[in-house]
């Protein structure tokens, strides 16, 4: 996405692992940043995200978390 879309998507990666914790902190330390998503590859749900963004840019939250353990979480396995 930051390649196709320079002007509206940063990618930031401490070329560690350390479960993007560094990432996610440098992110939150940028200037002009609208949304911050912290996302690991293999949890990747792009519907979700979607929908986290549209809930975030109208003001419906101000904060949102995905959780697959959470009670009423579904998972059909895509």
């Amino acid at each position: 996405m930051a390649q196709k879309y320079p002007a509206k998507f940063k990618y930031i990666s401490v070329g560690e692992p350390n479960y993007g914790s560094r990432a996610f902190a440098k992110g939150l330390r940028l200037p002009g940043a609208n949304f911050i998503l912290c996302d690991e590859i293999d949890l990747c749900d792009v519907e979700f995200q979607s929908r986290a963004v549209e809930m975030l840019a109208s003001n419906a939250a101000d904060f949102v978390i995905g959780s697959k353990l959470i009670g009423g979480a579904k998972d059909d396995g895509h």
